[in-house]
């Protein structure tokens, strides 16, 4: 099994589950989710030209709700954790500390009124 499959077919149960109905094994053989199957596959190869396969399953797991995998929310959780998960596991690798990602992390993010007060918007 290849990862496409393997996200495509997490996909496919998480529909299944929301439908209220197991998915049958061999299931892609049948009418009923062969487009479907082979719609997610294409999606998920387009994502993993872009993505590592452990962050976009980690944000099939982590989005409750995500039924495709054209969904914008999953692509914008894939984003975020791209952003997150790789340079934690760089410095992880390169024996730098965690701390220096995660404050470059809280500049990225949007100001608020507080840090305009504070002079702290960069």
């Amino acid at each position: 099994m290849t990862a496409p499959q393997y996200i495509a077919e997490l996909i496919c149960e998480k529909r299944a589950l929301s439908l209220h109905r197991d998915l049958p094994i061999h299931f892609w053989n049948l009418d009923e989710w062969k487009g479907y199957y082979i719609y997610q596959i294409r999606l998920a190869n387009k994502l993993l030209l872009k993505y590592d396969c452990s962050i976009i399953l980690k944000a099939i797991g982590e989005i409750r709700n995500v039924f495709s995998l054209a969904n914008p929310l999953l692509t914008k959780k894939i984003v975020f954790l791209s952003k997150v998960v790789q340079p934690v596991e760089k410095n992880l690798a390169n024996g730098r500390e965690v701390k220096t990602v995660v404050q470059n992390l809280r500049k990225e993010t949007s100001t608020n009124v507080l840090t305009k007060l504070r002079g702290e918007d960069g």
